[in-house]
């Protein structure tokens, strides 16, 4: 795992709760917790966004990892899935995404279209 990735985790775990906007920013990637609802309600929850280069590659809820969504954007790049199998190793305890043959992968399940979401998918996956 690279740095800034070893860093861009650390920010997510350490982050107030309080904070509404970017939590971590260093060259091309940028880390928000988001909330939504209200506070000290059954409606409220807080999220996270990963963004690199303008795109939103991955969003998830912080009391609801499972239901993650990643976009690469149409780009495909060792840089999105470092950056995403980071998120992996924090949402899920291991990396997911590997490629084969210009193929991307996640644990098993081809990623054949842009976004990749995991309640759909991972879960189906799971219960199979």
């Amino acid at each position: 795992m690279r740095k800034i990735e070893r860093d861009m985790l650390s920010a997510i775990r350490w982050a107030n709760h309080e904070v509404d906007g970017p939590i971590f920013r260093r060259d091309n990637t940028k880390v928000v917790q988001f909330h939504e609802g209200i506070h000290g309600t059954l409606s409220y929850e807080r999220g996270f966004e990963v963004t690199l280069h303008h795109t939103i590659i991955a969003r998830w809820y912080a009391d609801r990892p499972g239901q993650a969504v990643f976009d690469c954007g149409g780009w495909k790049t060792v840089t999105t899935k470092s950056r995403l199998n980071a998120v992996c190793q924090h949402l899920f305890g291991k990396a997911l995404i590997c490629q084969k043959d210009f193929s991307w992968y996640v644990d098993g399940i081809l990623w054949d279209d842009r976004k990749f979401d995991f309640s759909v998918h991972y879960i189906t996956k799971a219960a199979a």
